[in-house]
């Protein structure tokens, strides 16, 4: 028995529900071929959309994809041309991209938007003990764990104290 909604019956309601469905996948894929441009580790298959949002001057997106042992979060922009704010053409930024996996009883986390921001290992039986390789002055400022003196002198100094590789570090002043 056909249910009867404003006219269309369950069978057209079905297939424009498969249809809608099917546009914001290929949508998706359409950036992520864009975004692979910019970044090759960012692959086009199998992601799964966590939000999305869109405005007059950009859309937004948060991703996950879990590929074997590894976990991988995207989260990027689109931002749209127009003639007042952004003269020219679309263009895509890459606001976060991670990648968790597990290895020897060691969790691996990279962080990355245009090169590595932050790489840390963490042993699963204390996943709050982190071990820098690079990074550990971006991650604390990043989450909020320097003061606000240390913050100022952060940003004095970003471009230097984003490249400091190690564990052991001496406290921002």
């Amino acid at each position: 028995m056909l249910v009867k909604y404003g006219g269309l019956n369950n069978k057209y309601l079905f297939i424009l529900i498969v249809l809608l469905s099917c546009s914001c996948n290929f949508e998706l894929t359409n950036h992520l071929r864009e975004l692979n441009k910019i970044n090759s580790q960012i692959s086009i298959n199998n992601w799964k959309i966590l939000t999305n949002e869109k405005d007059k001057r950009e859309l937004r997106y948060l991703l996950r994809k879990y590929e074997g042992d590894t976990t991988y979060y995207l989260k990027f922009r689109k931002v749209f041309h127009d003639s007042i704010f952004n003269p020219g053409k679309d263009y895509y930024v890459v606001t976060d991209f991670t990648k968790e996996y597990v290895s020897d009883s060691v969790i691996h986390f990279i962080h990355q938007s245009s090169d590595t921001n932050y790489y840390y290992k963490a042993p699963i039986s204390n996943p709050d003990s982190l071990v820098f390789i690079v990074g550990k002055y971006y991650y604390l400022c990043r989450n909020g764990k320097l003061s606000a003196p240390q913050m100022k002198y952060y940003y004095e100094n970003e471009d230097s104290l984003k490249k400091v590789r190690g564990n052991e570090l001496s406290e921002i002043p």
